[in-house]
């Protein structure tokens, strides 16, 4: 209840640690790691969709991810690998690249899956679509 209410730790973590009989550094400590773990699973993302519970489902955008690749690849380009902290910051981006090279073959292979699946139900055209259909 009090999450809802406020949106800095500090006003809900006492309130919850006492309405829990718990000590605010308890508290403190399992909300801290949590979010720890949000924020990291959505800075590296390894799936196209991310369930939090409580708060629901983040899906990546596609042409997202068309962007990333774009910037990322003219940034290793541009990048003169002359230090090694150049050298590494690159390397750095390939991997975030080859990340998400794969979360694109996952959006495409679930749009096949989609397809399919519109197929099966409406025949081998998708054309005949209910919704296209005029009334």
């Amino acid at each position: 209840m009090y999450i809802l209410l406020s949106r800095k730790p500090k006003d809900f973590i006492k309130p919850t640690a006492e309405a829990l009989g718990h000590s605010e550094k308890l508290v403190d400590d399992i909300t801290s790691f949590y979010w720890q773990q949000v924020r990291y699973q959505l800075s590296h993302p390894t799936n196209i969709a991310l369930t939090v519970a409580n708060l629901g489902m983040f899906k990546i955008k596609p042409w997202k991810l068309d962007q990333f690749v774009i910037k990322y690849q003219k940034i290793v380009d541009h990048t003169e690998l002359d230090t090694y902290q150049k050298f590494a910051a690159v390397k750095q981006l390939e991997k975030r690249k080859l990340i998400i090279d794969k979360l694109i073959l996952q959006v495409k292979e679930q749009e096949l899956k989609k397809q399919s699946v519109k197929e099966k139900r409406y025949g081998k055209s998708t054309d005949i679509h209910p919704d296209n259909l005029e009334k």
